[in-house]
């Protein structure tokens, strides 16, 4: 398979190794974005209840100098979707600060929602992924519709009760743009640089930590040099390097790094952002490290249900450790254009290599997943012979991408009596998705994780009974 193929499939993924080497994917163009303020007035009061039964009172919020961003979505229109990892990323960000509250308003009626099929709206949050407020009003009342007039449309409210309108932005990026610029205004912050760290993850595949980040720059001004630390738990540094390569507003930086473990003395738990940027936002330059891997059974099950367009969706299978395409769906090789699948529900099962590193890759040409405007579609991966589930998914963009390993998920016995000998300093567990957890619930598999004196680590699967 060639190169440029491999490429296209994993996004244009760019790769760092120990030198930058990618280049910038640049957003150009004008955004139709109308933004107005009104200077007159104070935004009213609000009294709701959120999908968790929590009182949201919009007044108490802001008397905390808290800002409060409002977003107004229709669930059959697909633009907002993606615009809910923009809001969900300024709630991890600003609103695990205490700095802003940020709450998504559902502007369709109930019985709107009841004859869509949709049960009041109930699993909205869960279906599109909203990790923030989220609220069913039952229709805008005479303000709000005065002032929400399309969707998706944003309301960012100021500690002094003063608003700014936001609405008729189409791209995710000029959306998260202008909402920061319109936060850092209401906190009364600068905005002339800000780089923005919207994800930094990482996955493990064999004596290999693989980095992947996306950074933007969501101030007015271009930004000509960044530094990237990424450091372990007591701050110690781990991994430092350091770009001039200019960033202009709204440009959107992809890139992967891949680093030998032998490189790390400890875990890699922070990333940390710096430029020599005068007033440069630094609330938003530091993220926690996620590791995003699972670990799989050899045997799995990906199953794929699409939406009404199919003719819009590709798919495949990459054995990262052996550099090969385990299967291709829904695209031209030759011309390395999406075709699309057939309709329907497709099984596919495949029985993996212990120890190989797996990219599971689902592209969308029309930039909408494949849930849940034109149909609730899925993406569900699991273990053949337990039917664990993996991991569900539908709701995406352009592109979405699982990692895994497999696995026996049993020590052998050298590294069991090798690892007898050695202290354990802690011990971690996490459920199947790869997610911690505290303690593993009863009559469930979970992976036991253990960290010894020197920093090697030991992975087994379990049974809680």
């Amino acid at each position: 398979m060639n190169r440029f193929l491999v490429l296209f499939l994993l996004v244009a993924q760019l790769s760092w190794s120990q030198e930058f080497v990618g280049e910038l994917k640049k957003f150009q163009g004008q955004e139709l974005a109308f933004r107005h303020s009104a200077s007159y007035g104070n935004f009213p009061n609000y009294q709701w209840t959120d999908q968790n039964g929590q009182s949201i009172d919009l007044y108490q919020e802001l008397n905390k100098n808290k800002t409060i961003i409002l977003s107004f979505f229709s669930v059959w229109n697909s633009s907002c979707v993606d615009k809910i990892f923009v809001l969900n990323h300024l709630h991890e960000t600003y609103g695990a600060l205490d700095k802003a509250k940020i709450i998504s308003v559902e502007s369709n009626t109930l019985q709107s929602l009841s004859n869509m099929g949709l049960n009041n709206g109930e699993e909205i949050p869960v279906n599109w992924g909203i990790k923030h407020s989220f609220v069913n009003l039952d229709g805008l009342d005479a303000f709000l519709s005065n002032n929400v007039t399309s969707t998706p449309s944003y309301i960012v409210i100021s500690p002094d009760k003063s608003y700014t309108i936001i609405s008729g932005i189409q791209s995710f990026t000029f959306t998260l743009t202008e909402l920061n610029k319109a936060f850092l205004s209401s906190q009364n912050l600068p905005v002339l640089h800000d780089l923005d760290i919207l994800q930094f993850v990482y996955y493990r595949c064999g004596d290999e930590y693989t980095f992947v980040g996306y950074i933007q720059n969501t101030g007015t001004n271009s930004i000509n040099d960044f530094t990237i630390d990424i450091n372990d738990a007591k701050g110690v540094s781990l991994y430092n390097h350091s770009s001039t390569t200019p960033i202009n507003p709204n440009d959107l930086i992809e890139f992967t790094i891949t680093l030998p473990i032998s490189q790390f003395d400890s875990l890699p738990h922070l990333l940390e952002l710096s430029t020599t940027a005068p007033y440069e936002n630094i609330l938003n330059n530091n993220r926690s490290l996620n590791k995003i891997d699972y670990i799989v059974n050899k045997k799995i099950t990906i199953e794929i249900q699409t939406d009404k367009y199919p003719e819009e969706t590709a798919w495949a299978l990459f054995d990262q450790t052996d550099e090969k395409f385990l299967a291709i769906h829904g695209i031209d090789t030759s011309k390395n254009k999406i075709t699309g699948i057939g309709q329907g529900n497709h099984l596919n099962q495949f029985t993996l290599d212990i120890n190989h590193c797996y990219n599971f890759l689902i592209l969308d040409k029309n930039k909408d997943g494949i849930c849940c405007t034109n149909g609730n579609g899925y993406v569900k991966i699991t273990e053949t012979e337990t039917g664990t589930v993996i991991r569900r998914f539908g709701i995406f963009d352009e592109a979405y991408r699982v990692n895994f390993q497999a696995s026996d998920g049993y020590l052998s016995h050298e590294e069991i009596e090798l690892n007898k000998a050695k202290t354990v300093l802690y011990t971690n567990y996490k459920n199947l998705l790869g997610q911690d957890i505290s303690y593993p619930t009863k009559n469930s598999f979970y992976f036991e994780i253990k960290t010894y004196e020197d920093n090697s680590q030991s992975i087994s699967k379990k049974w809680m009974k």
